[in-house]
């Protein structure tokens, strides 16, 4: 995960010091005698490692920026050119971490991590060994595919939550237990969650690399995954046992209150904004690639299909979707599953749940749409009205035979009466609704 550089005042005051002190500590290394039993070249290598480790752990200059340090330094000092002290950041490695982080951040953009945490351990109930169980499956997933510390960080809250409703509702010898499973079941499941895929620990690149370079063993994403997914199904449920059998029993009775605390977050997250909805309708049926799913110029595109319903949505892009009114609701589902342009639209009743006046305005916002989109639309309905107002066919079936089809001026000049009596129906007077 790409790690955010301190704004703390006092590290700012004393950055050139500590910029300095890790330039001179490696330098000092560097220019100092060479140790028996060292190349001159490993020592320079020495020297410029205790200089960038110096760096990272006082946060002297951004991590990335430390990071490229070699690339200065390394044809400086004769150890290589160039070229060859950039080739391994070109390393396929580094781009497959790459594309890690960017899903990684993807996840963490959207509070994707928190739906799948807490979905996942309210699936398991609130007892306080199934709990824990959730909490370990839910750590050890996000795990696979974001860093150890980020997911343990993300976790954290959520368990601490949690135990602060143990303290209230267990006595304390039986509350601590728990909270100490619960504590060390994130930790270790992250741990051992990160063993599963080639990006969920750094150290697993590594091996993969080392292996390749020493060896000449290439280890792939599957390669890997074939070996580190049944380390994780094997592991998991032993830590999990060890933790809540073992070394703190813990109690197999519901917590109350739990499931509130679970509840609370889950909708504290809040449902899905408009724009969100659109993005996942627009990638429908689209090939999966690595690009932004949400950007000015989508958004725009997403302005003027709103726009075409007059409703006001279009500059309600980021308003939750629980908020808005039914016809609203259905006015946007009409956009989302006309925005990848079907060849045909099917609209089964869309329109039934609505009270006449907000029926109306859907079927407005229905046409608007349709005649912008040019599209094909069949529309089922048991409202004799909407069937002679709209669209320029009518089809009437009975236990799934034809019994009815017309078009042109004879469709235009009916009304609910004549087709009621055209259908044979004399009686049937919910049909008129």
């Amino acid at each position: 995960m790409m790690l955010k550089q301190s704004k703390d005042s006092t590290k700012n005051s004393l950055r050139p010091v500590t910029v300095l002190a890790g330039t001179v500590l490696g330098m000092g290394v560097i220019m100092s005698p060479v140790p028996e039993g060292f190349s001159p070249e490993a020592w320079k290598v020495l020297g410029v490692a205790l200089w960038m480790a110096f760096w990272w752990l006082t946060e002297a200059l951004p991590v990335s920026v430390t990071a490229l340090l070699p690339l200065i330094v390394f044809p400086v000092l004769g150890l290589s050119d160039f070229k060859t002290s950039a080739a391994p950041y070109a390393h396929p490695l580094i781009f497959l971490f790459m594309g890690g982080f960017m899903i990684a951040k993807a996840i963490e953009a959207w509070n994707l991590h928190n739906r799948i945490a807490l979905l996942i351990v309210r699936a398991f109930g609130t007892r306080p060994d199934y709990l824990i169980a959730g909490f370990m499956l839910a750590t050890a997933t996000l795990s696979m595919w974001v860093s150890n510390t980020a997911t343990t960080v993300m976790m954290l809250p959520i368990a601490i939550s949690i135990i602060s409703v143990l303290t209230d509702k267990m006595d304390q010898q039986t509350a601590d237990k728990t909270a100490t499973a619960l504590l060390l079941g994130v930790a270790y499941s992250a741990s051992i969650g990160g063993v599963g895929t080639l990006v969920g620990s750094p150290p697993n690149a590594l091996l993969a690399a080392f292996a390749q370079e020493r060896f000449g063993v290439e280890v792939g994403f599957a390669k890997w995954m074939a070996i580190g997914l049944p380390v994780v199904l094997i592991m998991l449920p032993l830590a999990w046992l060890l933790l809540t059998r073992v070394t703190c029993p813990v109690s197999r009775r519901p917590i109350p209150g739990a499931d509130e605390v679970i509840r609370d977050e889950l909708k504290a997250l809040g449902p899905m904004t408009i724009e969100e909805n659109l993005a996942l309708a627009a990638l429908r049926g689209q090939r999966h690639s690595l690009r932004l799913g949400l950007n000015s110029q989508r958004r725009d595109y997403y302005r003027d299909l709103l726009k075409t319903l007059g409703l006001g949505l279009e500059d309600r892009l980021t308003a939750k979707v629980e908020l808005l009114s039914g016809g609203q609701r259905q006015s946007l589902a009409l956009i989302m599953a006309i925005i990848t342009e079907p060849a045909v639209l099917l609209l089964d009743e869309h329109c039934a749940a609505l009270d006449p006046k907000t029926a109306g305005i859907v079927m407005d916002s229905t046409v608007k749409a349709i005649e912008a989109a040019g599209l094909t639309t069949l529309m089922v309905t048991h409202n004799m009205q909407h069937a002679i107002e709209y669209g320029n066919r009518l089809i009437m079936l009975e236990a799934g035979q034809l019994r009815l089809e017309m078009s042109g001026a004879e469709k235009t000049s009916l009304d609910v009466e004549s087709l009621v009596e055209r259908f044979h129906i004399t009686d049937d007077k919910i049909l008129l609704s």
